[in-house]
Order: C-alpha cells, then sequence, then structure tokens
C-alpha cells in the first residue's frame, strides 16, 4: 500500500474514528493525546484522517487562527511509515487552508528526525526552540518550532 494507491482517502474525522485515532497515537507518541483530547478536537479543530481499505491509517489536527495554521497533530500507524502518507497528510493540510494561510507553524520533538525531515522536506524551515518544552523519557525535551510561508492570498476585488 502507498500513497497513489486507488484505496487511499482523505475524509473528515469523525467519532467512530476515535478509537483507530487513539490507538496510532498511543503507537507512535511516548506521551500520546487521550482520548478526550482528541474527541476534544473534533469539536474545536479541523481534523481528518487518511483511511487505506476503508481503515484508518493516519491523521492530521489543524487549527486555522485567522491568516495563519497551526499544525496541532499528524501522524501514520507504524505499519504504514515510510510509504509517503505522512507527506499526502501534510499536502492535504496545506492544500485546504492555502486560500487564506499565509503561513503554517509547528512545533515538534527534537529528537523526532523523521518529522523534521518530512517538515523540512515540504518547506518548512526551523524558526526557534522551546526549551524543555515536552516531557521526555529522560526528564524535558526541547521543542523546534517550525513554520511553512505560503504564497500571499491575494484580497477578493
Amino acid at each position: 500500500m502507498d500513497a497513489s494507491s486507488d484505496n487511499v482517502a482523505i475524509v473528515p474525522a469523525q467519532r467512530q474514528h476515535l478509537d483507530s485515532l487513539c490507538k496510532i497515537e498511543s503507537q507512535v507518541s511516548p506521551f500520546a493525546w487521550t482520548c478526550g483530547e482528541f474527541e476534544q478536537s473534533l469539536a474545536d479543530h479541523r481534523c481528518y484522517v487518511l483511511l487505506c481499505n476503508k481503515k484508518v491509517r493516519g491523521y492530521v489536527i489543524f487549527l486555522p487562527l485567522l491568516d495563519e495554521v497551526e499544525l496541532l497533530n499528524i501522524a501514520v500507524a507504524p505499519n504504514f511509515q515510510g510509504e509517503g502518507l505522512g507527506r499526502v497528510l501534510l499536502q492535504y493540510m496545506v492544500d485546504e487552508v492555502k486560500t487564506f494561510a499565509v503561513r503554517i507553524f509547528l512545533e515538534v520533538r527534537a529528537s523526532n528526525i523523521p518529522a523534521i525531515s518530512l517538515y523540512r522536506a515540504n518547506g518548512f524551515e526551523q524558526s526557534g526552540v522551546r526549551r524543555a518544552y515536552y516531557h521526555g523519557a529522560q526528564g524535558r525535551e526541547d521543542a523546534l518550532l517550525m513554520c511553512r510561508n505560503l504564497a500571499p492570498v491575494t484580497p477578493a476585488a
């Protein structure tokens, strides 16, 4: 299964996807979001799931803020990583917001090299560091702040 498969779709996340979201999150994050946090995101944020053969294999959650967007969470199930699905989710979010947003922000664990590589390959640049921001296995861990500038939005005439 790869990102070019005809059996791949991205759809708005629904309550019936919560168990899958929580399962993936617990598999990929050392300090996972709770199911309650995902449930709250369904109400407060833009949440999408990536389906492969109608099964949830990843998700992206973001928050539009005026003309900016904050990427809150993005993940692909471990057995499907390395197949381009994270790139597909990230590009989907960019396509969803490029009509109104001038930039996208995110923060990522300094140790999450695969995610940092994905972001850099997709136009994100490091814009700062939040020292000791995340809980880590060995204490606290820095968060890298990253930003991608989008083409300026032209106001309607």
